[in-house]
């Protein structure tokens, strides 16, 4: 099926220096619906907190490092042209995937 929806999204921070964002796929209609939301993350917080132990506890610093599952899915700009396309164009491609639907404009 296909649905006119269209996008948008914000920043934990105003200006291009935001390390986190949130980005969103609405339908259009009298009535508009959330139809998807992803998170984007250009920093990880046990990335972050795991220098405080990398040579000091080198060994346990490695374990975690390698079995956490890392929040950073964003790798440039934070601003419209860089952070918001990407996650919206994520939202689009995986829209077939998750929901079975195509949006047409």
């Amino acid at each position: 099926r296909k649905i006119t929806a269209s996008g948008d999204g914000t920043w934990q921070k105003r200006g291009f220096s935001s390390l986190h964002g949130v980005v969103e796929v609405l339908s259009n209609g009298p009535t508009a619906k959330v139809l998807d939301l992803g998170r984007l993350s250009k920093k990880c917080s046990i990335c972050t907190g795991l220098l405080s132990i990398k040579y000091s506890d080198p060994k346990q610093y490695s374990e975690i490092k390698n079995k956490h599952q890392c929040e950073v899915n964003h790798v440039g700009s934070s601003g419209t042209a860089s952070m918001e396309v990407a996650g919206i164009h994520r939202l689009f491609a995986r829209s077939k995937m998750l929901c079975n639907v195509k949006y047409a404009q």
